[in-house]
């Protein structure tokens, strides 16, 4: 097959309509970071993470707005960040997206072998 007719996103999933110009290309950008099919069956799971990075990204400018480290509005926004944080990182362990994902626990990381 000429390689002007291979299609690049096949086995890659679409970007949703209902997403912003911001998610979509964070969506592009991690669908074509892997391999295809890696998200085939988690393409909720994929949405759920683009929509949480954007907001995490969001909160972040807010934070860095907001310049009182004692006020209501700052504390309410802190809250916030560290829950999206923590959501944005589960969502990424369940999609294989961390280094620790990639890791297979029986075997060392870094040296030698061990020695039997």
């Amino acid at each position: 097959m000429p390689a002007e007719e291979i299609d690049v996103r096949r086995g890659r999933p679409p970007a949703p309509e209902r997403l912003s110009d911001q998610e979509r290309a964070l969506w592009d950008k991690l669908t074509f970071s892997r391999r295809p099919g890696w998200f085939a069956g988690s393409e909720e799971i994929l949405e759920s993470y683009v929509c949480t990075t954007a907001q995490v990204q969001q909160l972040e400018a807010a934070l860095r707005k907001t310049k009182s480290g004692t006020s209501e509005r700052y504390r309410t926004l802190l809250r916030l960040h560290r829950q999206s944080v923590a959501l944005a990182g589960t969502l990424a362990t369940r999609l294989r997206l961390t280094p620790q994902s990639k890791l297979d626990q029986s075997q060392p990381t870094d040296g030698d072998l061990p020695v039997a």
